[in-house]
């Protein structure tokens, strides 16, 4: 239900939420860099100087700052965009709505207002707050899966196992159209609950190659520090779900 321009507009607001996933993720490797700074610092006897608190205070300030910028190109990309469409597409099915036959639309009119009203407002919240994030998230991860696997291996698939076994249970979901509301809830709560054990694997797999010599300790507070900031898209992705199911039937119209 989307024109080519909303599409080329989908895509920007895509990547502009994975690029607010690396600004958070940015983050997540200052403080990696400041705890190992410090650990160094206390094994081997440095003191923290005056330029490096300068060093660190003005990343945070440039980690703040795109972070800021990020949030605010996401923000555009996503709801100016979205809304311009939803204004496009009321348009259009009002123009439909004015060339059926007088005597239908009079009979049936606050049937055909209720419908065209409920359907309007789920599909833009589907453009504005479920696609571009869900997108985001894909490129985020598949980008951080692809660093994390040439890092470690075996660490690798300790921290994103999980992501394929809870979209499987949403695709299951999806797949044969759970009519339970209650079952679908479960079923999602599940995914999210087995989206968080990565982390718990991941510090257990780091704690036993590290304590058979065969992981450095930096390389396993890295991956714990990058476990922990990962999943939060995924996550987001996840709880969205539910709506973009809820608003499959208004997105199940021929092409006006």
């Amino acid at each position: 239900m989307l024109s080519e321009q909303r599409l080329i507009k989908l895509l920007i607001a895509s990547l502009s939420c994975s690029f607010q996933n690396f600004a958070l993720m940015l983050q997540a490797g200052l403080a990696y860099s400041f705890i190992m700074y410090m650990l160094v610092a206390y094994v081997s006897g440095f003191k923290f100087t005056d330029s490096k608190s300068l060093y660190y205070l003005g990343a945070c300030l440039v980690c703040a700052m795109l972070l800021l910028l990020a949030s605010w190109f996401q923000y555009n990309a996503s709801f100016a965009g979205s809304y311009k469409e939803s204004n496009i597409l009321r348009v259009i099915l009002a123009d439909k709505v004015r060339k059926l036959p007088p005597s239908f639309v009079k009979a049936n009119s606050q049937e055909i207002i209720s419908a065209l009203t409920k359907d309007c407002a789920s599909l833009e919240t589907i453009q504005t707050h479920f696609t571009a994030p869900f997108i985001g998230s894909v490129i985020f991860t598949a980008f951080m899966s692809l660093a994390l696997l040439y890092t470690n291996f075996i660490m690798a698939l300790a921290v994103l196992w999980v992501v394929p076994v809870s979209f499987g249970i949403i695709y299951f979901l999806v797949k044969y159209n759970l009519r339970s509301e209650l079952l679908r809830e479960i079923l999602a709560l599940s995914s999210r609950l087995i989206l968080r054990l990565g982390l718990v694997t991941c510090a257990l797999t780091g704690a036993l190659l590290f304590s058979q010599g065969k992981l450095a300790a930096n390389i396993l507070l890295l991956f714990v520090i990058t476990a922990s900031r990962l999943y939060d898209p995924l996550e987001i992705a996840l709880n969205n779900l539910s709506g973009v199911l809820a608003a499959r039937p208004a997105v199940n119209y021929p092409r006006l």
